[in-house]
């Protein structure tokens, strides 16, 4: 077992070799990086062995690996073991589903073994293997018993690795919200706006004996849905194809319809997040597809973010922006009802 399992994207194998090397003589760690595969050993095989039996997943967050799909797996898995510490090279945001974790900023690092970050950052890892190893070493000291380990598969077989845990210090709800984007113009002819982060507002909530939303349940329609070129989007269509229970609320896919001036321009794939204790929606496009219409607009991925309300009704106080991988669009508000 190690104590520290690396994900990354092989375009940053040059860094994770400094920063594995770095760590170890720092903390005396046991890392695991995909450099340990052995020839012969089948690679998907090792990758599952070596994230089954270690203590802590380090994510590194750089302009590969936000994209890689095999990195926001192995995210998600560690999330949902909440044994995740990500941090992020070369200034990079995190993808949505992950901004609510605290992330180390290693931008300026240099292999320095006091660097302010560098250290704050071993000593957390430090707190978390001793977390999880502990609770590890709990669970095979105390096995579960037949009937509770029945109810646990039956609870993991309905749910997907999109769970948001956190190995520093618990889960940390800062949620930054980039209301994601759609670029209704061509791209010759657009201004490119700059991505704003904002704190979607929030309204306290109890979640400890709260029931999750049917989202999926009919279509919401959009209103006040004004980009800021004054473009008018409402009557645009979310609907949400399926909604799974996840350890802080739900794991979500669905699809935008989107008319601009009331003319369907196109439709857009989403996978989204919806955060019980604050109500939250997060949702970032996966994939977008033009119809014939008249005028120049087309759109591109986006991410979004919204407020359930307390009768479940209606989406408040929606953002939107554009996503990580799309080009720069133009940055909006919207609300739904259903």
């Amino acid at each position: 077992m190690s104590d520290i399992f690396v994900s990354y994207a092989h375009q940053d194998r040059d860094w994770v070799a400094r920063f594995a090397e770095s760590l170890h003589k720092a903390g005396g760690f046991d890392i695991w990086w995909d450099h340990n595969i052995l020839p012969g050993e089948q690679f998907d095989d090792a990758i599952q062995g070596a994230m089954d039996g270690t203590c802590c997943v380090v994510v590194v967050w750089s302009k590969a690996s936000v994209v890689s799909r095999w990195v926001k797996t192995e995210a998600r898995e560690a999330a949902r073991r909440n044994i995740l510490v990500p941090v992020s090279i070369e200034g990079v945001t995190p993808p949505l589903e992950f901004r609510s974790f605290e992330t180390a900023d290693l931008s300026v690092w240099r292999s320095e073994p006091d660097h302010e970050n560098f250290r704050e950052l071993t000593e957390a890892l430090r707190a978390a293997i001793a977390k999880n190893a502990g609770a590890q070493h709990e669970q095979r000291e105390h096995p579960p018993t037949d009937r509770e380990a029945s109810a646990g598969a039956a609870r993991a077989g309905s749910r997907r690795t999109y769970a948001i845990g956190g190995a520093i210090a618990g889960v940390l709800l800062i949620v930054a919200l980039i209301g994601a984007g759609l670029f209704k113009k061509p791209a010759s002819t657009s201004t490119a706006s700059s991505p704003t982060r904002a704190l979607a507002a929030t309204t306290p909530f109890d979640s400890s004996s709260a029931v999750v939303p049917k989202l999926a349940y009919g279509v919401w329609t959009l209103h006040d849905a004004i980009d800021d070129d004054r473009n008018n989007w409402n009557n645009s269509v979310i609907k949400f194809t399926s909604q799974e229970e996840v350890a802080d609320g739900l794991a979500l896919r669905g699809t935008f319809s989107w008319r601009l001036d009331n003319a369907l321009v196109g439709t857009e794939e989403f996978t989204g997040h919806y955060v019980t204790a604050t109500r939250q929606l997060f949702l970032e496009g996966t994939s977008v597809k033009d119809v014939p219409h008249p005028g120049p607009a087309r759109l591109a991925m986006g991410s979004y973010s919204a407020v359930v309300s307390a009768d479940e009704r209606a989406l408040v106080r929606g953002r939107w922006g554009q996503s990580a991988q799309s080009e720069p669009g133009v940055l909006g508000r919207w609300e739904a009802t259903r």
